[in-house]
Parts: C-alpha cells; sequence; structure tokens
C-alpha cells in the first residue's frame, strides 16, 4: 500500500523518535483501528486456536555459559556505539547470541545444549513435560535453530517425528 504511512521525510518526522503517543498512532494505522483498512492482519491465539490452554509465563534465571556471556556482552558493546544504520543489524546479532553463541557448531548435542542458557533452560523445561506425559509447543523464532533444535529434541527424547510450522509450512499443514 505505497503512499499509505506517507513519504520517507513525514513518516521519519512523525514516527522517528519512538514514543508512547505516536507509536500508538502507527499502531492504529498499521492495523487499521483508525477507522482505515489496515495495512497489517495479526491473527490472535485466542482467535484461532481456542482449544490451548491459556498462557503462563514463568521466569528461569540462568546465568549464561561463559562464551555466551562474553559474546553477548560484545554484541552489546557494538550496539552502544555503533551507529544508527548498524542498530537493526546489531539487534538481531544479540537476539541470536542470546539464542546460542555458535549456531554453525557441530559440537554433540549436549555439548552444544551446554553453550545456551536457553536450550539448558528449554531443554529442563521439557524434561519436567515429559515426566507428566503431556506434549509442547516451542515458539524459536530464529530459522536455524528451529531444525537443530528439532534433531536435539528428537535425539534427547527418542523421538520419530518433530514437526514444524513456521512460514515455508504450507498453510493447510499449519
Amino acid at each position: 500500500a505505497p503512499g499509505s504511512l506517507g513519504s520517507l521525510k513525514a513518516f521519519a518526522k512523525a514516527f522517528g523518535t519512538p514514543e508512547e503517543d505516536n507509536m500508538r498512532r502507527l499502531h492504529a494505522r498499521v492495523f487499521g483501528s483508525d477507522g482505515l483498512p489496515p495495512l497489517a492482519l495479526r491473527r490472535l491465539k485466542k482467535d484461532v486456536a481456542r482449544d490451548l490452554p491459556a498462557k503462563t509465563r514463568s521466569l528461569l534465571p540462568l546465568e549464561m555459559p561463559p562464551l555466551q556471556a562474553d559474546l553477548y556482552d560484545d554484541a552489546r558493546a557494538k550496539l552502544e556505539t555503533g551507529r544508527k544504520g548498524a542498530f537493526l543489524k546489531m539487534l538481531h546479532h544479540i537476539r541470536t547470541v542470546s539464542v546460542h553463541p555458535d549456531l554453525t557448531s557441530e559440537a554433540e548435542d549436549r555439548a552444544f545444549i551446554a553453550l545456551s542458557a536457553r536450550l539448558r533452560a528449554a531443554f529442563r523445561i521439557l524434561e519436567e513435560i515429559r515426566a507428566r506425559d503431556e506434549r509442547a509447543l516451542v515458539f524459536i523464532e530464529h530459522r536455524q535453530m528451529q531444525y537443530r533444535f528439532i534433531e536435539l529434541a528428537k535425539a534427547a527424547f527418542g523421538l520419530r517425528n518433530v514437526d514444524l510450522i513456521n512460514g515455508e509450512t504450507p498453510i493447510r499443514q499449519r
């Protein structure tokens, strides 16, 4: 919808500073709550998957292993001192490091999991779920980790198949 958010200059002037009021206006414009047709659609779990239990959130504080912590601190320092144009790239890098410090590592499964606080926490939780004979739905934003996680879960829990649902999954299979 070209022009729906104005020119680049007008957009930068209106929304360049992330303040609560202008972010609320931008959200209203993008999702159509301003009376105009929406520019984006967002499906919510409560609207499309009513049979799932309510979401619960639990904090599981876990210290990052040394390699992960060092890379994370280094990425944060670069983000704080970097140019504006590099901001998104460094933010993505921080998010990647917080998932795992070396996604391309060919370490054996236990060693790979041990390198990441998030993976250690995830597998600890999955062990509890398995002990209760329940099922789990795991959301992983990082595409490369999705595939590695499937292999790790299959090996750890003796599973033959773990379904992957992401943007590449045909709609009928989701």
